[in-house]
């Protein structure tokens, strides 16, 4: 499974980041392929997770803040917007370490995307998720191994 999962973050090399977004604390990035209107995958990255920029941290899943009305918005889209120089960058590569399934993402720029196990007390849930949505899969990728399912749109 591991294999399948590298070959298809090979095949995203010399994509660019078509749009990102932020939910709470997670970090949803689109890559595709330049005049393409669809993405052609997604790589969903839960806490934790950090961005950095010339081999210094930029901001990560634990920078954001707690957003429980609309007073908190402002705080939470001024952290987001830290991320805004990764829309149109090109990935240069991606790496899986193990044994810990953490990911790695690096892009032009000298910038980076870290993803890494925040605990593995809910060793269930997914530290990231691989989304092809040509091929039709997802992958759940926990501290534990890598499980696939069908990608429903």
């Amino acid at each position: 499974m591991l294999g399948r999962v590298r070959r298809t973050l090979d095949a995203l090399s010399g994509t660019a980041v078509s749009s990102k977004s932020v939910a709470g604390s997670s970090l949803l990035l689109h890559l595709g392929r330049s005049g393409s209107s669809q993405p052609s995958t997604t790589v969903w990255l839960d806490p934790g997770w950090r961005y950095e920029r010339r081999g210094c941290a930029v901001v990560g899943s634990g920078d954001f803040p707690v957003v429980e009305d609309e007073s908190d918005k402002p705080a939470f889209d001024r952290v987001c917007r830290l991320l805004d120089d990764l829309h149109g960058m090109m990935l240069q590569s991606a790496e899986v370490s193990l044994p810990s399934y953490d990911l790695s993402l690096s892009f032009a720029g000298d910038r980076r995307i870290l993803g890494f196990a925040l605990t593995v007390v809910d060793l269930d849930w997914p530290n990231w998720q691989l989304h092809d949505l040509a091929g039709g899969v997802r992958y759940n990728i926990t501290t534990q191994g890598i499980s696939v399912e069908p990608e429903v749109n």
